[in-house]
């Protein structure tokens, strides 16, 4: 099975703004770069089977992709950062952001959750996934996703996730064969 990992566009708010699980939109253009993007990277984009976030920046990127159903779910929405949600990241108090980027994989968000309740909840939805009879398939996700999904296919531990760059619009491939899932590529 081939999976294509897609991250979401570029969003329609303020650069310096934590919007996690928020549900926020993006624009035409960069919806339309996207699909442009899927199109030059993945063979027969159209004829995939799609998962998807059910927020719009996913969803709406799926709808344009795909001519088959898609099938949403919250399981792979991004980390939700509780009170956090649409503060600007410079305004969130200082010793609580430090206390949490201590150990943001163990440490909740206020009234969140923390990177580890995401990977079990993103990695218990994989798994299910990857038990489908799909000879392709594409699952337009969030940053946080992808690097949770990334480090358990490679055995690499949560708090090294973030040495891998995932640009919005950014492309990964996994191909998973009878005795092992192995990266293509990350982020093209």
């Amino acid at each position: 099975m081939e999976i294509y990992l897609i991250r979401h566009p570029a969003v329609n708010i303020a650069a310096g703004i934590c919007y996690g699980n928020t549900d926020v939109g993006v624009s035409e253009d960069m919806l339309r770069s996207t699909v442009e993007k899927v199109k030059t990277n993945i063979p027969d984009y159209s004829e995939l089977t799609y998962y998807s976030s059910d927020l719009t920046r996913c969803k709406l990127l799926a709808e344009r992709l795909s001519k088959k159903e898609i099938i949403y779910s919250a399981e792979i929405r991004e980390l939700n950062f509780g009170k956090w949600e649409m503060q600007r990241w410079n305004e969130i108090p200082e010793t609580e952001l430090k206390n949490w980027m201590d150990d943001f994989v163990s440490r909740n968000c206020d009234g969140g959750e923390s990177y580890r309740e995401l990977d079990t909840r993103v990695i218990n939805y994989w798994n299910e996934i990857v038990k489908q009879d799909h000879d392709k398939i594409g699952v337009i996700t969030h940053g946080g996703v992808i690097r949770s999904i990334l480090c358990n296919v490679l055995g690499m531990p949560l708090k090294n996730s973030f040495r891998i760059k995932m640009d919005y619009s950014g492309i990964s491939k996994i191909v998973l064969t009878k005795d092992m899932q192995t990266v293509e590529f990350v982020n093209r």
